[in-house]
């Protein structure tokens, strides 16, 4: 059972860490939403098959042990910790480690694809270019995005009670097509962000807020 899960997850996952990343070198290197919309349906794709995996594997663990091994397991898994929080947009001139987190619930993990908003403040600009960013981002970006993604915390940690519970694929599809759905536009509502930082700063400018974002990805 491990080698048959192996076998199906691993090729899906690292083909969905190769998209994120080309995703998020094309997003920084200008492209827009149109452009990337093949590969965004990729991953969305991958991942949900990846997911299904996961849930189709539970079920026959669980089916396979007696209650009490269940439990157990899952408290072991329970202790172990988590892959460590992404950051997602604070105010202007936050640290990322400053900046509001949520564990990545992101259909691009911003370890891929930063938020350079929370960067801004490392930058030489001009008042109007600033004024310029800042008004993007507390009147397009945070009121959409955040929602979003705390939704989508939700739902997540929704579906993994309920799978853990014992539930199957088709009790929680409804609610799998929905995350996904909720994932799609946040990627988009972050590409957006990209484009237009991209489209207010000078070239020189932007090189240097790319430059900040790759110095703090882990």
């Amino acid at each position: 059972m491990a080698f048959e899960a192996r076998d199906t997850l691993q090729p899906r996952l690292q083909e969905a860490r190769n998209v994120e990343r080309a995703i998020a070198a094309a997003t920084l290197e200008g492209k827009d939403i149109a452009q990337l919309a093949g590969e965004l349906d990729r991953l969305q794709q991958l991942k949900r098959q990846a997911t299904d995996a996961q849930i189709d594997l539970n079920g026959r663990i669980r089916a396979a042990l007696t209650p009490e091994q269940y439990g157990q397991l899952l408290r072991l898994a329970q202790s172990m910790p988590d892959a460590g929080p992404g950051v997602i947009p604070g105010k202007d001139g936050m640290t990322p480690a400053a900046a509001l987190v949520l564990p990545d619930y992101a259909l691009i993990s911003p370890r891929h694809l930063p938020h350079l908003m929370n960067f801004i403040g490392q930058l030489s600009l001009d008042a109007a270019r600033r004024q310029s960013l800042e008004q993007y981002a507390d009147q397009t970006v945070r009121p959409n995005l955040l929602p979003l993604l705390r939704e989508a915390q939700q739902l997540e940690q929704a579906i993994g009670r309920a799978v853990l519970d014992g539930e199957g694929q088709s009790t929680v599809v409804g609610q799998l097509d929905r995350l996904l759905q909720l994932k799609r536009q946040a990627a988009e509502i972050h590409i957006r962000c990209i484009a237009q930082v991209r489209q207010i700063l000078p070239a020189d400018q932007y090189s240097q807020l790319l430059a900040l974002a790759r110095e703090t990805r882990p």
